[in-house]
């Protein structure tokens, strides 16, 4: 779609500098969080490493080149969408999509993505298949990550590594099928616009209601849920064993 401002100079709507703070070390991010979050202060300072968007600014600290690269790339997309979006993208996507900005190279000083490759949710796809510990897609897609902030590490990368897959799974899943669908889907998100039969969706900033991304999800893609899953794992095991054996291979 075109988001530039006719006869302007190509830049986006209120394309004001976005307020990025990149500490030095963990202390100085857990002043700065204990300080600007208020109520929520306890929730950020469990984040165990990289940073959070909260409203139109990014907080983070360093954790080494690429690491930090990577945290900036994905809490850069929820800055974007949380500018530009009128409506709000069901949590488990927003972090899908932020999870496929997290690989990226650098090519004559600039980021330059594929956003089917990230080794470590590929890793954590893997370990959760061998353990069985898997999520239920309908548990996946009603969740938020401040639901889990606080719980062990693999459950953290399992999630956030299942709702990459599950952005991969719109893009690229049944040789493409769901493109269209997902494309239309961020489209009619973006104008405010998206089939949500409890309208929680259709303005960013409101509380978002976990049972309204089933029916979402349903109405985009033309499959019940169950139908779905089934694709889905499908997909996820093509990632956890064909595709990861074979980029370890090159």
């Amino acid at each position: 779609s075109d988001t530039t401002l006719p006869g302007n100079d190509g830049r986006l709507p209120g394309s004001r500098p976005m307020d990025c703070y990149l500490f030095r070390s963990r202390a100085e991010w857990q002043a700065f969080t204990s300080a600007n979050t208020g109520d929520d202060a306890a929730i950020y300072l469990q984040i165990v490493s990289g940073g959070y968007c909260i409203g139109d600014r990014f907080v983070a600290y360093y954790i080494g080149r690429s690491e930090t690269f990577s945290v900036t790339a994905h809490e850069g997309w929820h800055q974007f969408a949380g500018r530009y979006l009128k409506g709000r993208l069901p949590p488990f996507l927003d972090e899908g999509i932020a999870c496929m900005f997290e690989s990226m190279l650098w090519q004559e000083k600039l980021p330059r993505w594929n956003l089917s490759v990230n080794p470590r949710r590929a890793e954590s796809l893997y370990k959760a298949s061998e353990a069985s510990d898997l999520w239920p897609l309908e548990k996946v897609i009603s969740t938020h990550a401040g639901d889990i902030v606080g719980e062990p590490m693999d459950k953290i990368s399992t999630f956030y590594a299942q709702s990459w897959a599950f952005a991969r799974f719109l893009r690229e899943g049944e040789n493409g099928r769901y493109r269209p669908a997902f494309d239309k889907l961020i489209a009619d998100i973006a104008s405010g616009t998206v089939f949500d039969p409890s309208g929680s969706h259709r303005r960013n900033g409101l509380p978002w209601n976990r049972t309204a991304v089933k029916p979402m999800l349903e109405h985009y893609l033309g499959v019940d849920l169950a139908t779905m899953e089934k694709q889905y794992r499908a997909f996820v095991h093509h990632i956890a064993y064909e595709e990861r054996r074979a980029q370890w291979r090159s």
